[in-house]
This record gives C-alpha cells, structure tokens and sequence, in this order.
C-alpha cells in the first residue's frame, strides 16, 4: 500500500450523442475531469424519461449496470454498487420511456487508475494537450503533448510539497528530441536549485532528476538515450540517495545530503513554469509519493500498471523457419520474446502433426527468456520424420496470452541429399590437447571441401606448430582445406604470418595474388551455385575493414561481379557473439556489403563455442527476408569458452553450446542450404536446420 499522494493525470474523452433525438445531457463524468473513484456517479438531465439505465463496458464486456428514476426537474443520478478496478471504461447511458422504450443514449468514456492510495490532485489540460490516447497497453489512458503548447497544470497544495523524501514517476513515450523538455515539474524550472522535484528529458534524450532545496541541488540520470517506446521513469530521493529506475529497474544512483524545500509553484506537466521546454510526446499516469519508495515498491508500481492491460507479449518463433527442414529429432526452437517486468519469462512451444496447429499437439518445448529477449527450447519428444506445425506462447502477469506465427517445418531422415558438401570450423590445434584429433576424425569420415576459420596452430602460428600439430591432425587434409586466416597466423600481433601462407601456398596460390599476400589474404571463389568469400579481420596487420578500406571496396567489386543467387562469407572475427571475446562492430562494413549484395551465411571462429543466430541486418536486428545468418564454429579443438564469461546472450542468439568439439557440415545447393553440426568425441550436442538463399 502507497501511503502518501498521488497526482493522476487522465483525461475523460466525452463523446457525442450516438442519436441525435437523444434528449440525455450529461453532467459526470466531465470533460478533463479525474477519478479515482471506485465507484463512480453518473448524473445528467434526461427530460421526459422515466428511468436511465447505465451500463459499464471494458471492451465490448459489460462489467456494472446501475440505474436510476428521472425526478421531477428532469434530472438523474445513479452510483455503482460495485467498485471498478483500475482501467478504461465505456458507460453506456440509456434513457427509459414510461414503456421501457429506449428513447435517448450516451456514450461517455472514462479511465480509473488506482496506483496506490492518498489525496488525489485535479489537472488541468492547457495548450491543445489531447486526453485519451492510447497509453503503454494500448487504452486510452495517455495524454499526448505536441511539444510547442500542450501542457497540464496543477494548482499548488500541501498534498504536493516534498520535504523527508519524495518518488515522481511517469510513463512515457517520446517523440521529439534536441532539446531539455519538462516532463514534470515541482514547478520546472530551469534553475535546478528552485526545483522541489522534477523529471527532465535532455537533449541526448536521457532522463534527468533534481531535487532542490533552493540553494543547491541533487542530480540524478539515466545512462542511456531512451528510444520511442514506452517506458516507466521513477526517481526517489530520501534526503541522502537519489535513485533513478527505468521499467523498475535502478539504472543509477547519486548520493549527496540535502534537505527538500518545498515552494508555492504549480506541479507543471510537459512545459516549465516560463512557459518553455514543452514536451513532445505522451504521458502516462504520473505519480508523485511523499517518500522515497525503495527498489522493491518501484518494481511493484512497475508491475501494478498492468491492471487493466489488455496487450498481449510480443514474441516471435524464428527457428525452424516456416517451409524448412531438418534431421535433428530434437531440433531446436528459438526465437524472441517480451522482456518488460511485466511478461513472464517462460516460453511454451506447441508442436502439432500435419501443416495447421489443429487438434491436440503431439508435442512441446519449454523455455527460459534471457534479458536480451532471446529464448530456446528443445522439444520434449523426439518427432518422427514428416511434416509438424509449431508456435510459441508467452503470457504476462495480466493473464494476455501473446502467440507467434505458427511456423510449419519438415523433420528428414538418413543423409542429406544432392548438394556440394563442406566441412568448416576454427580454432584447432593446441599441441598439449587432444580435441584436434577428435574433431580430424570427423574428417576422416566426412567427404566434402574442408573451410577453416582462422587460428589453425597455437599460441603462435609457428613452423614448429604447424609441422608437428596440425599437421599430423587437420593437415592430413590440407590438400582439400581452403583456409581462412586468423589473429594467431600472425603470431597473435606478432606481424608475421609467412609460415601461414607458406603452408596453404598451393590451396590458396589459384586464386590469385591477394590469396597468398599476408597483408591482404582475401579471396573468393565458386563452388558448385554458391559464391564464397574468404576474408581477413587481422586488423594489426591489415587494417580495420572500414568503409573506405581495399578489403571492403574489394568486397564490394567481388559481389558486384558475382551475382550468385546465394553467398558464403567466412571471415574469423564476429561481429555478433555472446561469447568470452564478444563481437566487434569493427566488421560491420564487411557486413554491410555483403547485407547490401543479398549474401545469406557468414561463419566464424574466434569465440571458443557454437553459437546460430537468426538471419540480421548489420544493426542486429531480426530481418527473415534480407538478413544474414551467422554462425560461430571455433570448436575446431583447441578449447572451450563458456557463455557464462561474456557479456550476456545476445538478441537473436538460436543456439548455443560450449562444452562440445565438432565441425559443422553444410550442404550448399543451387536455391538453398541445409546445416548439420556435427559433435566429436561421442558427444550429444547437435544443429540442424536448413534455409533458401534470397
């Protein structure tokens, strides 16, 4: 329970008559007014009726009936009996002839919000401020400022002064940015030190608290620009600390004594007090406590906004992508899911026989959502080869269901068919292990053209390490490998990668002079109706692939003379990886030409682990259409890196394992391809899956 006051800021959108012989006026609820009634009261004047029947809508449910006589001025009013949650509401005013005949309706549309309780202040909207637009959960609960004008304004009350601490907060969704804008004010003004409290948005559309005591001031800022959607911004400050929350989550902390002084100004929403800094954007139930509420009350207010929210969890089923195929019996689901406070953090995936999600599901899978929204899920039973339907559900804790589009997918079995075979991972050798090996025998009875991915000898790329390492291993395969370089061919910044060129010198001197010249050592080639491309991250000794760089305008002109309907890249470094090294926007031009010439699979090493993602677009975000599918395969048998080291699991990330050697096997075909990685050593872990070209 919040025990302390609360400023709620609605708007109650009155519509007109739906039938113009209607005689009903009404007078509650009015135009701008506030409820915070349970029980709301509806009066007007309906002259010449008998009775008026209220009935009270969420959506098309009617949820209250009420009703009253018509006295002898013409005039009527009628109470709930039962109290209404927080939410958006429709009543529906019908006026009654001595007949029971309908005679006359009204429309009028309200909002209850409840975030606590304590006095309630009225505001009032000023400056062409537009009451009940949609909010955070798609009611009409907002108000939408325009940035030049709008504003609400609340008249000074002891209810509002701060003085031991104080919690301000809003939703909000912005729209323009490049300036300071007043969000709320206690009043909002310029001079910080004048504030009681407030919330400003700045120029780099960060937000930013003050709590004043008109000498001094404390600040208070959230790390990071916010984007457009909606967001929960809550500051405390309890006359020592000033947190500030973003969606129920303490983003930063600020620690300086000062004693709130309250003032005689207005709480100002959306403008300062000089009538400047206007908002841009939509606000949502605003609150204002005469305490500083700890993380857990900040995570309930969070959480207790859902009341009334009627907009299910966003979620997407990415893999298997609908019209693919796989030989995993097990194969696995991914994709990702709402992550606010307010969705559950489980996934079920139900999986039904046949081409629709009919009947009872054969199947399920249950998983778990990682921070970044990305989840995955096995499937419970192994599922026999033919054709299945799968989708993907989430809930929230308002009890909205959220469903993915059904995805229809083919579960094969035996070999893979016709196609041109490869075999690619990296990180290979270490002279005192053994995973090499391992992962050679995979080789030894797997037909196809061995890619590697960079970092084939360690620690150093040496003579010694090639000839008495990867030699007796991998390179007893070397006449059929096209090798692409890493970081550790040169000595791991050492400068010098001739025994890496010397090495592959045949398999690379067929194409061309840029194939076997350590500073360049890129190249491409056809294989079978695919084209790929084989480039080099060392940027020590080649330089960063920035835009302007000779490998990236190399790339460019080699796509732009091999416009293959499908493309492979294969470089070492990421741009994309949860794992220990991470990923390097550094490579994003790569990225970027091979994202604007239509390529389909980049594969990488570097991170010791296997790691799928969805096909994206250089920023990283989910594109099934144009976007590329990367891969990370540095489980060649040098090590393991464990995810649990890195930074977090990325958006998008499908699969992941990091405790398994293998190599992973594609079958590139003229219009499409299939994968299927392949574990060493006895090993359970496996991928498999298959995709078409653009």
């Amino acid at each position: 329970m919040l025990s302390a006051f609360i400023v709620v800021v609605v708007a109650i959108v009155v519509a007109r008559d739906d039938d113009n012989r209607s005689s009903i006026g009404v007078a509650t609820p009015a135009d701008g007014a506030v409820t915070n009634d349970p029980t709301p009261r509806f009066t007007g004047e309906a002259d010449g009726a008998e009775s008026v029947v209220v009935s009270v809508l969420a959506g098309r449910k009617t949820v209250a009936t009420t009703s009253a006589r018509v006295d002898s001025s013409g005039s009527f009013s009628a109470t709930l009996a039962r109290p209404l949650a927080a939410g958006s509401y429709t009543a529906r005013i019908r006026e009654l002839a001595h007949s029971g005949e309908v005679v006359g309706e009204a429309r009028r549309r309200f909002v209850r919000w409840n975030l606590g309780s304590g006095r309630v202040a009225l505001g009032t909207l000023g400056g062409g401020a537009r009451p009940g637009r949609p909010g955070p959960f798609g009611l009409p609960t907002a108000v939408e400022f325009d940035g030049a004008g709008s504003f609400v304004t609340v008249p000074p009350s002891p209810a509002l002064d701060a003085r031991g601490g104080v919690t301000v907060g809003t939703w909000l969704a912005r729209e323009g940015s490049q300036h300071w804008q007043v969000l709320v004010g206690k009043p909002g003004d310029g001079r910080s030190k004048l504030e009681n409290y407030s919330l400003w948005l700045n120029a780099s559309d960060h937000v930013v608290a003050f709590f004043g005591d008109g000498t001094r001031y404390v600040r208070v800022e959230t790390p990071g620009a916010l984007d457009s959607d909606w967001h929960l911004v809550v500051a405390t400050y309890d006359g020592v600390t000033a947190v500030i929350y973003l969606d129920g989550i303490s983003v930063a902390t600020t620690r300086q004594r000062l004693h709130l002084t309250p003032n005689g100004g207005n709480l100002n929403i959306g403008r300062a007090r000089d009538d400047s800094s206007y908002f841009w954007g939509r606000l949502d139930r605003v609150v204002v406590l005469d305490s500083a509420l700890p993380a857990a009350g900040v995570r309930r207010l969070y959480k207790e906004a859902a009341v009334g929210d009627q907009e299910p969890p966003r979620l997407t089923l990415t893999t298997p992508a609908r019209g693919t195929s796989t030989r995993d019996t097990r194969a696995a689901f991914a994709g990702m899911a709402a992550t606010t406070l307010l969705d559950r953090k489980q996934i079920v995936v139900k999986i039904w026989k046949g081409g629709r999600p009919l009947g009872k599901p054969v199947g399920s899978a249950h998983g778990a959502v990682l921070p970044s929204g990305t989840w995955g899920a096995r499937p419970n039973v192994a599922l026999q080869p033919g054709v299945y339907t799968a989708r993907a559900e989430q809930r929230d804790h308002a009890g909205n269901r959220g469903l993915s589009t059904p995805s229809t997918f083919t579960v094969r079995s035996g070999e893979p068919g016709a196609g041109t075979s490869v075999l690619a991972a990296g990180d290979i050798v270490d002279c005192s292990g053994d995973g090499d090996e391992q992962t050679a025998a995979l080789l030894d009875r797997l037909p196809g053209l061995v890619l590697t991915l960079g970092d084939h000898a360690y620690d150093w790329g040496t003579r010694e390490e090639f000839t008495n390492c990867y030699g007796p291993s991998w390179g007893r395969f070397r006449e059929r490998t096209r090798p692409t370089i890493g970081g550790h061919e040169y000595g791991d910044g050492g400068g010098d990668a001739s025994t890496y060129y010397r090495y592959f010198h045949a398999q690379l001197a067929p194409f061309g002079a840029s194939a076997v010249d350590q500073r360049r050592g890129w190249y491409s080639y056809d294989l079978g109706g695919w084209h790929v491309v084989s480039l080099n991250t060392s940027w020590r000794e080649v330089g960063l692939p920035t835009a302007g760089s000779k490998q990236v305008r190399w790339l460019r002109a080699d796509l732009a003379a091999h416009r293959r309907q499908c493309t492979l890249a294969l470089w070492h470094d990421p741009v994309f990886s949860s794992g220990l090294n991470g990923g390097s926007f550094s490579y994003r031009p790569l990225w970027d030409a091979l994202y604007a010439a239509g390529a389909e699979l980049v594969l990488n090493g570097h991170d010791h682990d296997y790691e799928r993602f969805a096909p994206q677009d250089p920023s990283g975000g989910y594109n099934p259409a144009r976007g590329i599918r990367e891969i990370v395969v540095g489980t060649g048998g040098f090590s393991h890196y464990s995810f649990s080291d890195g930074k977090g699991i990325l958006a998008n990330s499908e699969v992941r394992n990091d405790r398994t050697f293998g190599v992973l096997r594609l079958t590139l075909r003229p219009r499409s391809y299939e994968w299927q990685f392949v574990p060493a050593g006895g090993a359970s872990f496996t991928d498999a899956g298959s995709a078409r070209c653009h």
